[in-house]
This record gives structure tokens, C-alpha cells and sequence, in this order.
């Protein structure tokens, strides 16, 4: 999605917000703790229940990589069942060190361009 794209699905949705998916899997619905699936499942709950109006969705990687590999299969699949929104991907760096102490895990996605913007990178897929 482009700028203008952008500015047209504001238009097209009379709304500017933005959903934050920062999901830990420690504070899931109950009929979701457990499950292996659980974040994902939670993630496609909210992006259903929101599709209509909302114009991008913000993903903390935080929360992902907290969660290892699995974390990344998570947001990329995340990412990919969003769609045509835009999804940006938020690293807090100086807050990640009590998530994930140590060195940070490179950040790599195959067919996607990342953007810094601050401390926040713009995920535009690329196929």
C-alpha cells in the first residue's frame, strides 16, 4: 500500500486507527491459553473484528521474539493474514532487554522491504 492508497482507504473507512497487536500469550482468553495456535488465533479474532474500520495494524516484535521461532511464524503468518493493510512492525529496543536479555536476534523477512522510520519500520510486502 502506497501513500495514496493510504489516504483512500482513510477516506473509504472515515478513520484513521491503527490496531495495536502486541499480543502476550500470558494474558490470552482463557479458552485460548494452552493452545499452540493461541496468539494466532487470537490475532485473526481481532484483525476480523476490526477489517472494517481500521486502516493499519502495528505489530511489537517484542512479543514475538520473547517467543523465539515460533514468534517469528507467528507475525509472519499475522502479517500475511492481514493482507493489504498496512502493518508496521515496532522494535523497542532499549525496552526488549527485559523480554530478551543477550544479543538481538537479526531481523530478516524474505520478500519484504522494512523501512526505518525512528524506531518504527514500515512492513511493505513485496509480493
Amino acid at each position: 500500500m502506497n501513500r495514496q492508497q493510504l489516504i483512500q482507504t482513510i477516506k473509504d473507512k472515515r478513520s484513521y486507527l491503527c490496531v495495536g497487536l502486541d499480543t502476550d500469550p500470558q494474558l490470552l482468553p482463557v479458552s485460548l491459553q494452552g493452545n499452540p495456535d493461541g496468539v494466532l488465533l487470537f490475532n485473526k479474532a481481532i484483525v476480523d473484528a476490526t477489517r472494517s474500520t481500521c486502516v493499519a495494524y502495528k505489530i511489537n516484535t517484542a512479543f514475538y521474539e520473547s517467543m523465539g521461532s515460533k514468534g517469528w511464524q507467528i507475525m509472519e503468518q499475522t502479517v500475511q493474514y492481514v493482507g493489504k493493510s498496512i502493518s508496521l512492525l515496532q522494535m523497542p529496543r532499549e525496552a526488549i532487554s527485559e523480554i530478551l536479555p543477550g544479543n538481538m536476534r537479526p531481523l530478516f523477512f524474505l520478500n519484504c522491504i522494512l523501512t526505518p522510520l525512528r524506531f518504527l519500520l514500515i512492513w511493505e510486502r513485496t509480493v
